[in-house]
């Protein structure tokens, strides 16, 4: 009986340890107007600091409104031990052929998502944040409504 509830907790746990991971987390833009100085917060608990994830960055656009090919972003990443990492990217709308990279929704509005950091590590466990700044050179942008991030366990294989 002993061995067949210990093989049993075994494959339960082998089967948990080989699910996707995935984190998800969306928010809107106050009238779809982002000021440069009003990052958006992602805020999370992190358990895995030897998983290998992507980050990706989710946006709905008014094509009506936000006409331009790119969406530049600065993306800052903070641990709670104080650790902090920025890079500037862009989410592609359009491609230089005038193809969209993105879905429109119900709202009629276009979704964009792209992994911005493939195969990255959060280094430790604890409260992880990421901020979000749009990159453009206006004050205010028009025609963001919502920005959202995904970090999914990644594919790379180690050897």
């Amino acid at each position: 009986m002993n061995k067949f509830v210990f093989l049993t907790l075994f494959a339960c746990l082998a089967c948990v340890s080989c699910t996707k991971f995935t984190y998800t987390d969306t928010r809107t833009v106050p009238n779809g107007v982002w000021n440069s100085f009003e990052p958006q917060k992602f805020e999370f608990e992190w358990t895995k600091p030897d998983m290998c994830v992507d980050l990706s960055l989710t946006a709905a656009f008014d094509t009506s409104i936000y006409k331009e090919k790119v969406f530049p972003v600065i993306v800052k990443l903070m641990s709670s031990e104080g650790e902090s990492r920025q890079f500037r990217t862009q989410l592609c709308i359009v491609d230089r052929d005038g193809v969209l990279h993105g879905k429109a929704n119900e709202a009629g509005l276009i979704v964009c998502q792209q992994v911005i950091r493939p195969h990255m590590f959060f280094n430790s466990k604890g409260k992880q944040s990421i901020e979000i700044t749009q990159g453009t050179s206006k004050y205010d942008l028009v025609g963001i409504k919502t920005i959202g991030i995904g970090i999914e366990k990644s594919d790379l294989k180690y050897k």
